[in-house]
């Protein structure tokens, strides 16, 4: 191999390494390791011993949520949980339409309205109000998102097991009525929860579900200024003191997906300027919690952060070396076939057409190119707050 073959080389493979341990080496080998690790769930843990179910927060970050309001708290108020050992505190993020007011109308005692002075954002509530509280477990579950009545009972099983320190729900994305764009959001999100039960095997889950997740509350660090992803950073911090990451999979949440492509396109390309400052603190605390959880937050998080980075790596080099072996010129051919797929896949979409595999591909390629595109325009003038959808 001549030295100008050499760094493209590198390239191609280390980059393909990272891929492909973060598509699918890494589930296998953590499925391979789950084998040698007991089958006894927290749920039948200590069953026979007395248990008495914890107290519970359900905190609930809304900005100008006036359209979803009511029924998120109705349904909080519907949960099978005892009354006596659950709260439901609505944040008003210094909100402009109804929001507050539709939180007070309830009468139940159990409901609390906490208007925030000046806009915080989720982030800001979460560090201005956790600490504030006397129970034992908060629940951070987002306006949108509704639960099944069995949902907290589901989680809060997992905390029979004193190991265990964080326990994230399982979401459920629902296609809007109508929408055959956001068919694929389901199959990803089906995927994901797929990791996530082999995750939770291993007390190991990195990265809770948004909508609905849930932690014991003296374990609870601060987010800090720095504005980063919640469902991220606070399992990583309960994982960084020792404790186990358990996933409730009949902890059911459901929420609708984006309308389209186009929106999923500006929320994933947000999302990332919120996980990227998550990578530096997420090795630091995963080393304290152990090697296995290093390597896990380092392939399944920070590889698919970075991953349409490596895309471009594999597809570059490939080009470079293409003359040099019949290897780089079948990806070369294969990138080729993949981009004139996903444009034609572009193009159905704007036709209301779909075709399985075309719409897959084309979806699979419009959340990585709206990766880069946040990556690429990631700045310090990220807001530490979000805007509702829509």
């Amino acid at each position: 191999m001549q030295f100008v073959e050499l760094i493209p080389s590198i390239i191609f493979w280390t980059s393909l390494f990272l891929l492909f341990m973060n598509y699918l080496g890494l589930y296998y080998l953590l499925k391979f390791i789950s084998l040698f690790v007991s089958s006894k769930s927290s749920d039948s843990q200590r069953d026979s011993e007395s248990y008495e179910l914890p107290t519970v927060t359900v905190l609930i970050a809304a900005r100008n949520e006036e359209e979803v309001i009511s029924r998120k708290v109705k349904n909080s108020l519907d949960q099978d949980y005892p009354k006596d050992k659950l709260s439901i505190i609505v944040a008003s993020d210094n909100s402009t339409d109804a929001t507050s007011e539709i939180v007070n109308s309830f009468q139940e005692s159990t409901v609390k309205l906490i208007e925030m002075e000046e806009r915080s954002g989720k982030l800001g509530i979460i560090d201005k109000i956790v600490p504030t509280l006397n129970t034992e477990i908060v629940v951070i579950t987002d306006a949108n998102v509704m639960l099944q009545p069995e949902t907290i009972s589901h989680i809060m099983k997992k905390y029979r097991d004193p190991r265990v320190g964080a326990v994230s729900g399982n979401q459920v994305s629902v296609s809007t009525t109508g929408s055959k764009q956001m068919v694929n959001e389901e199959t990803y999100r089906n995927l994901e929860t797929k990791f996530k039960r082999v995750l939770a095997k291993l007390g190991m889950v990195i990265g809770c579900y948004g909508g609905i997740y849930s932690f014991r509350k003296k374990l609870f660090k601060p987010l800090g200024f720095i504005p980063v992803s919640d469902d991220m950073v606070i399992p990583l911090e309960v994982m960084g003191q020792k404790y186990r990451v358990d996933f409730a999979e009949r902890g059911l949440a459901f929420e609708d997906t984006e309308k389209s492509i186009k929106k999923e396109y500006n929320r994933r390309k947000r999302i990332i300027g919120y996980n990227l400052p998550v990578i530096l603190r997420g090795i630091k605390l995963t080393l304290k919690a152990g090697p296995l959880q290093l390597l896990i937050f380092i392939f399944y998080k920070a590889v698919r952060w970075l991953s349409p980075i490596f895309f471009l790596g594999v597809i570059g080099s490939a080009f470079v070396l293409a003359n040099s072996s019949f290897l780089y010129l079948a990806v070369c051919i294969l990138s080729i076939s993949g981009i004139i797929l996903s444009l034609l896949g572009f193009f159905l979409n704007l036709t209301g057409s779909r075709v399985k595999f075309i719409s897959q591909l084309f979806y699979f390629a419009s959340i990585n190119l709206a990766v880069l595109h946040g990556i690429l325009s990631v700045n310090t003038k990220s807001k530490h707050h979000w805007e509702p959808r829509g």
